[in-house]
């Protein structure tokens, strides 16, 4: 082999050894890249069920006080009624309206509070309307029967029942949510650790 042919080897053999490492470095760059972009989604996901969470707890705080004072309404309102009399006590559950519009309840109840926080819904529709019935009965000067007293005392021991029964079921998840997505500080320490080795920077 000539001095030329030996020189323009070593060269070629330069050349493919510095292409094999810009080679490598760009797979390592981009492997580093994609596993930081899907570290970084993780965390945003990780982010958003956390919040997701937290705002489905104070729903449901909000709507167990709302039934709570539904429930203590409706045995009042029960023992107060009599004929002749107007009633001005309203059923109203803006809390377990918000509730049920909220994503939240879908995304992590079971089947069996959301069917019942419905039904619950309905029923006090249903009374509110009933009420506002003999209210607008009683206006027009016709006012409440003895009958009808029978009928709204009916329905307001249901209601009690009811509101008391799904008030439990929100307890209930309440409890369970405390056991879900519970952050503790090893567990940012964790996180804290991962971002770093994402980095190549030490513990």
């Amino acid at each position: 082999m000539t001095f030329v042919a030996s020189v323009s080897a070593d060269r070629w053999r330069v050349l493919v050894v510095d292409t094999g490492s810009f080679l490598l470095a760009a797979f390592s760059n981009f492997l580093g890249s994609v596993g930081g972009v899907s570290l970084a989604f993780w965390l945003q996901r990780r982010h958003e069920r956390r919040q997701s969470t937290e705002t489905y707890s104070t729903q449901l705080y909000g709507c167990r006080q709302e039934l709570n004072e539904l429930r203590e309404r409706s045995e009042k309102t029960h023992g107060e009624i009599r004929p002749g009399e107007t009633i001005t006590a309203s059923f109203d559950a803006p809390s377990l309206q918000t509730l049920l519009s909220s994503p939240g309840i879908q995304r992590h109840s079971g089947r069996g509070i959301f069917v019942s926080v419905i039904s619950l819904s309905h029923h006090l529709k249903l009374v509110e309307n009933t009420l506002q019935y003999f209210r607008f009965a009683s206006a027009m000067g016709q006012p409440l029967t003895g009958p009808g007293v029978a009928y709204l005392k009916a329905e307001l021991s249901s209601t009690e029942r009811v509101t008391e029964y799904v008030r439990k079921l929100l307890d209930d998840e309440l409890q369970r949510l405390k056991h879900i997505e519970k952050v503790t500080s090893k567990d940012d320490e964790q996180i804290a650790g991962l971002m770093k080795a994402a980095r190549g920077e030490s513990r």
